[in-house]
């Protein structure tokens, strides 16, 4: 497995597209930089070391820095490609994988969040993507997006990005590392989507008519698992994402608080002291000294 490291920020070197034809072979290459590849079309064959992976369209594959690899494809392969500096993974075993995930709960009433740890990420060499598929895809275009100026500004939302998509595929390898679920499926997923949507409209109302479920049901499933209101958990990720962006932003608490998804700043604020036992001016102050 390939541990992800995200201390320091993940600096993508390069970034592009290729279609090779049928018959297509790859001599054999050992890269200063980890090599990402995400098959669109067709299908390769990849030989990385002793192993060889069969990688198709939905399927990503990274090639360890370092690494010699030989390819070939006999009917033609359609791929994009990363090319990220080798800080950001290094190889781990499934046993360390488990044991770093392997950390108790918090009480279900503590919304207080964990001492972040950005190398409890996992990623399997060869990953079979299926319903991420598609998310994938979404990123890699929001990442040619950022190409197209490569102004610093885009640059850094291009790492971001690409950051983004491998932390959201960890959680596929990880699930596998982790067998038993903490919630219910349907939860899981409900959480998901919160995190993707809690800055818009992620009320109850909203959530039940997605997932194709009650209000009542969803609600329950709050008060059982997480002993609290969809409305108190999604202000807690809208005041916890706030906190960071009051300590590492210069956006005006106006901009903070309809970024994170409150319509009202005076509500925002009295929300946010009541959390934290401090308004947001003087939690910036505090960050800054």
């Amino acid at each position: 497995m390939l541990q992800l490291c995200l201390e320091q920020p993940l600096v993508t070197e390069m970034f592009g597209r290729f279609r090779q034809s049928h018959g297509w072979e790859h001599n054999g290459n050992r890269n200063v930089n980890h090599l990402i590849v995400i098959g669109l079309d067709g299908e390769a064959v990849f030989q990385l070391d002793e192993e060889q992976y069969h990688i198709r369209r939905g399927d990503m594959l990274i090639v360890p820095a370092e690494t010699f690899y030989t390819a070939e494809t006999r009917n033609g392969f359609e791929y994009d490609f990363l090319h990220i500096r080798p800080e950001a993974l290094r190889r781990v075993s499934e046993e360390e994988a488990r044991s770093a995930l392997d950390v108790p709960p918090y009480p279900p009433r503590n919304f207080q969040l964990r001492p972040t740890q950005y190398d409890c990420l996992f990623l399997d060499i060869l990953i079979h993507l299926e319903e991420w598929f598609d998310r994938v895809l979404f990123d890699l275009t929001r990442c040619r997006s950022y190409m197209v100026t490569a102004t610093p500004r885009d640059k850094v939302l291009l790492d971001l990005c690409v950051a983004q998509m491998l932390a959201e595929v960890s959680e596929r390898c990880s699930s596998r590392l982790s067998p038993v679920p903490p919630y219910p499926e349907l939860l899981t997923r409900i959480l998901a989507w919160i995190r993707q949507n809690f800055a818009g409209d992620a009320t109850l109302t909203t959530i039940a008519g997605h997932f194709q479920v009650s209000k009542t049901y969803v609600s329950r499933l709050f008060r059982t698992y997480l002993s609290a209101t969809v409305t108190e958990y999604v202000n807690e990720l809208r005041l916890q994402y706030a906190s960071e962006l009051l300590r590492l932003s210069s956006m005006n608490i106006s901009q903070i608080a309809a970024g994170v998804g409150f319509g009202n700043v005076y509500y925002f604020s009295r929300l946010f002291s009541r959390r934290f036992g401090i308004s947001p001016t003087a939690y910036r102050k505090q960050g800054s000294a």
